[in-house]
This record gives C-alpha cells, structure tokens and sequence, in this order.
C-alpha cells in the first residue's frame, strides 16, 4: 500500500512539472518553454561597435512577426550604458562598450508575455574618426602634435606610418601625441588613431610633412624667349601639403621690366628690348619650406620685326629723306632697307624707329621697306613698298582717249603725253 502510494505521489509530481513548462515563461537565457509559440531574435552572438546600429527581429517558431517589447539587459528601451532599442527593434550602440562589454537584447510578444526571446551582442569601441593634425609639418627633431576627431577611446595610439607615437588621451575628440622626426621620415608622412580592443580599429590617415623632404621642380628646364613674348613654366611641389610657390626672375620677386617678369601662373613674359646679359633665371621657391625651389634658364633673343605702316610712301631720287617705320619687335640694333641699302637708323622705341637716307635713280620705281634686327635671334621683317619718283616730282603721264570699245580684230590709236 505504501509503495503504491509512492508511486502515485511521484507520477503527480512529474505532471505538475510538465505542467508548470507549458503556463511558465521561458528564463531570460531560453528561447521559450515546450507548448508555446517561443520567440527567436536574431542576430544573436554579433559584434557591433560604437555608435553603430544593428536592426534586431523576433519571430515565432512558425516564421510570424507579432509585435513585441524590447529591452536590453532587462531595461525597457535600454540605456546610454548599454545602448538603446526602438519599437522597430533598431538598437544603436554606445559610443564606448561598458566594462562587461556583452549584453542581451530581449523580445516579449506585446500580447502574450509569456513568449519571449534574447540574443546576446558584443559591445566594441567604435571606429576613430582622424580630421585633422595641428600643426600639419615638423622639422627633423623632437615634436608634439593635437589630433582632432571623433570617437578617441582611451588608450587610443596615433601612429605616423608604422611608428607608435606617445599618445596623451585628452578627450574622445582631441589627442596629444609626441615624437621625434627623423630624416628618413622627410617628405610625406601619414597619421593614423589606432583605437585599442574591444574591436580595435584604425582610423583613415591624414597626411603629415617632416620637413626636409619637400621638393620643387619647374619645367621645362630651359626655353629660349623672344623679346615680349611669353612663355609658361610649371612649377611641381612633392612632399608638402602646401602646394604653392612664389616666383622670382633673377632673384628679384615677380621680374621686372628689365629682365621680364612672371605671373603667379609661371607665365613669363620676355622685356621689350634685350638685357645686357641675354640669359635669366626663373625660381619657384615652395611657400611651405623656402629653402626648397626649383629654377629654370631662359635665353633672350631678339623678337622678330613686324612693320605696319611706313611714313612717307612717296621718295624722290637723289633727295634725302626721313622714313618713320611703325611696327614692333624693334631693338637699338635695327636696321631699316630700302631695297637693299641699309639706313641710318635711329632707335625711338620697340614700335617705331627712325631712318634717313638718299634713294638713288636706280631706285625709281617700287621699293621695299624692311627692318633688320641683329644677333641673338636675327631676323627680317616682311617688306612694305614705297614709291621712288625722279628728280622732277611735277612730271606727269597722259594717257588719250581714257576709254575704248574695240571689235574683234579692230584697232585702236593710244598717245601718251608727258609734261613736267
């Protein structure tokens, strides 16, 4: 009896177990208990770094969406420590993972709240954000530098290139690092913010000048320039973040008239008339680093002359004129032809000059003007013809009649007349 007893208590006990998985609500660990519709939330077992978002879903065991409750770690809604979840089940990190860095992302089903799910997530650091280096270049020797950006995490280390600079933690948008520039770190150098585990991360890089290393080079190296001409040089800057030059021509900034002058484009424009020397030096000198430049050598010849106009048009043999040639790209040197009787000729300016001289009888007829300019770059203009009449201005020709209509085969009487 008592053994049958026994048997009856136990099989109830077993029951009523049975009984208390089916009405009770899964622990927080549990998808749900046997009999119910339980809840499975996904993603489960992710790593989500700070400020980031992750979308969480829950569904029943048939593949339905009900609505549900969020909460993390137990809070409804979350919390600036451990993050916050939305109705819609968007969870945004925060900016740092707390010191126990896991945390669990609960669903209870709004209507029924016995059915519920978790997942668990990983909270890391969030990825630094590097804007800016202050000052942006540092000479060879020891040095300290202000980082600015978003999401520093303590421990944070900047690096330039591969070199772990001593880092100072002042806040989550500012670091100091310090170091000692080298020459074999001239040039170009990259900063980077290495964010420490949990979820270490390394931000993008911002360029960095050690100075030393910055370079200029102006092309092309050499140009031959006629006078008043232009001629454009580039000037190339590597190994610096300013990529501006100043320009210089013989030394004296922008030129002058004298020795010609350069715009801040590198156009060089040759002087009107040569210097005494016929070679100068354009510079470009980097704004960022003035020690470092890069030159080009232009040799000046003289330009080629252009006549436009000659006054008078009219010469008389055997009496002394004074011819004024209009034009450009004259020099002091300049010889005015007529024909091929070189003049005295007087340099006035780059556009005009002066010439006397005696036409000859054998020069009666058209006769042409041209400008000769010497050595370096000589040249000759292309002519403009005058007239040389005889000694007797006043002879004129008569041609009678003016008109006439011939036939085929007719023949017509012309007479001339001089007077004069």
């Amino acid at each position: 009896m008592k053994r049958s007893a026994l048997m009856m208590l136990a099989a109830f006990v077993v029951l009523l177990g049975g009984c208390a998985q089916v009405i009770l609500p899964s622990d927080p660990g549990a998808a749900g208990g046997p009999g119910l519709t339980a809840l499975t939330v996904t993603p489960s077992g992710t790593s989500i770094p700070g400020v980031a978002q992750q979308q969480f879903a829950a569904k029943t065991g048939d593949g339905s969406t009900p609505a549900v409750t969020w909460s993390i770690n137990g809070i409804a809604g979350g919390n600036v420590t451990f993050g916050t979840i939305d109705a819609n089940g968007v969870y945004t990190a925060p900016e740092f993972p707390p010191t126990a860095n896991s945390i669990t992302i609960s669903a209870v089903e709004t209507s029924d709240t016995r059915k519920l799910g978790n997942a668990t997530a990983t909270l890391d650091n969030p990825v630094p954000q590097l804007t800016s280096v202050t000052p942006q270049s540092v000479p060879q020797a020891a040095f300290t530098i202000t980082l600015t950006g978003l999401h520093f995490a303590q421990g944070a280390v900047a690096y330039m290139g591969t070199t772990a600079l001593t880092t100072t933690y002042v806040s989550s948008t500012q670091l100091t690092a310090s170091g000692t520039a080298t020459s074999a770190q001239a040039g170009t150098q990259t900063i980077t913010v290495h964010n420490p585990a949990p979820g270490a991360s390394v931000s993008a890089g911002v360029n960095f000048i050690v100075q030393g290393g910055v370079a200029v080079a102006v092309t092309p190296t050499t140009a031959m320039v006629r006078t008043g001409n232009q001629q454009t040089f580039t000037a190339t800057v590597t190994g610096a973040l300013n990529l501006s030059v100043t320009w210089t021509v013989n030394g004296v900034p922008d030129g002058n008239s004298t020795i010609g002058t350069i715009a801040a484009n590198g156009a060089y424009t040759a002087p009107l008339v040569l210097p005494t020397v016929n070679t100068v030096t354009v510079t470009a000198t980097s704004v960022e680093d003035p020690t470092r430049s890069g030159s080009a050598t232009i040799t000046l010849e003289n330009a080629i002359p252009v006549i436009t106009s000659v006054t008078p048009t009219t010469l008389t043999a055997n009496t002394q004129f004074e011819l004024t040639v209009n034009g450009t790209g004259f020099t002091p040197g300049s010889i005015v032809n007529l024909g091929s009787t070189p003049l005295s000729t007087t340099f006035i300016a780059p556009t005009q000059l002066a010439a006397v001289g005696t036409p000859t009888l054998a020069q009666v007829g058209t006769a042409p003007v041209t400008v000769v300019n010497p050595d370096p770059g000589g040249s000759t203009s292309a002519p403009i013809n005058v007239q040389v009449v005889g000694p007797n201005s006043n002879i004129t020709v008569t041609v009678s009649p003016k008109t006439a209509t011939l036939g085929a085969g007719n023949v017509q009487q012309f007479q001339a007349t001089v007077t004069g």
